[in-house]
């Protein structure tokens, strides 16, 4: 699949982080669905069937954590990038990558890129 073909739920509890990335993915792939916490992110899930997920993991209500264990435990197989300030392995938040804070966005294109290519 061509990354500008795809669809990508980007979960972020801080609103400004939120639009801006989703200004920057919208020019880059088909379409971008947001959600705020990771119950909005499970709930956008079933609503949107993502092509990917990028999610933040620190967030109130439901962090990423949580929300990546409820969606591997429920069989979802599509490709997750975890954003974090925080130094987690890929096996730990059982996530396709991780990507430290601060986002660079060509760093965040490329693993979408590799996620797509393998």
């Amino acid at each position: 699949m061509n990354v500008q073909e795809m669809t990508v739920l980007y979960v972020e509890d801080e609103a400004i982080t939120r639009m801006y990335f989703a200004r920057m993915l919208s020019k880059r792939v088909k379409e971008v669905v947001l959600a705020k916490d990771g119950q909005d992110g499970l709930d956008k899930v079933n609503e949107s069937a993502p092509d990917i997920i990028i999610t933040d993991i620190n967030m109130p209500v439901m962090d990423g954590r949580e929300m990546v264990r409820r969606l591997r435990e429920k069989g979802c197989e599509t490709p997750i990038i975890a954003l974090t300030a925080y130094e987690y392995t890929k096996d730990e938040l059982r996530v396709d990558d991780v990507i430290r804070k601060p986002v660079n966005l060509e760093r965040l294109m490329s693993s979408i890129s590799s996620l797509y290519a393998s």
